[in-house]
């Protein structure tokens, strides 16, 4: 049955109730050039150039999609394996947040978590998800870019392992090898529960992720 918007205050209220989160945040910057020539390339007879927020999310993702196999939520590492990658994508409406799950994110490839995230999107904006599309998931995406946002640190929602805030891509000033250089650069900020995912675990998960987004074709 479609899910309406009366569910958001359900999503609220179970938000509020969640106890706190002891977390560690990480944070880091990345270069996105590979991500803006690939955008470029796909949208050049739509004379789209702009690095969009949402590629950087979905590559990186897709770059991190061993990792999140590993993010088990606090207290469910007994959980299966085929239930970890469950990952939540904050919608924010005018009514609300809302926080729809794409699931099995870990053994997708770039291509089909695009097409599936857009489609779960357009959905929650609808509203025409399903109950069962608003449960269970073990990490979430948090994208405040596209409000010129540069950097923000997102709270994880218990049980969940962590999240990811992606903020706004912009030109900024890098030194590489001795020379100034001016790149297209994105802040990524996670906050993992600490209970959950150790310190070490959690900078691996971000590495890892850069290294996808400044090398996309490895998420290919």
């Amino acid at each position: 049955m479609p899910v309406g918007v009366e569910l958001l205050e359900d999503v609220g209220e179970a938000s509020a109730a969640a106890p706190s989160v002891e977390g560690v945040v990480e944070g880091l910057e990345v270069d996105v050039r590979g991500v803006e020539q690939r955008g470029q390339e796909a949208d050049r007879l739509r004379g789209r150039v702009a690095v969009r927020e949402e590629e950087v999310e979905e590559a990186g993702l897709a770059g991190g999609l061993d990792m999140l196999g590993y993010l088990y939520p606090f207290g469910q590492s007994d959980i299966p394996v085929s239930q970890v990658g469950f990952l939540g994508i904050a919608v924010a409406l005018p009514e609300g947040l809302i926080v729809p799950v794409l699931r099995g994110v870990n053994h997708m490839g770039f291509r089909e978590i695009r097409v599936r995230s857009a489609d779960l999107v357009e959905r929650a904006r609808a509203p025409k998800l399903k109950q069962d599309e608003l449960n269970g998931a073990t990490f979430t995406v948090s994208n405040l870019g596209m409000f010129g946002v540069d950097a923000f640190q997102a709270i994880v929602n218990t049980p969940q392992a962590a999240i990811l805030a992606v903020g706004a891509t912009d030109e900024r000033a890098v030194v590489r090898d001795g020379e100034l250089e001016i790149l297209p650069m994105v802040t990524l900020t996670a906050t993992f529960d600490h209970r959950a995912v150790d310190g070490a675990d959690g900078a691996e998960f971000l590495a890892t992720v850069k290294a996808y987004l400044e090398e996309p074709a490895l998420a290919l």
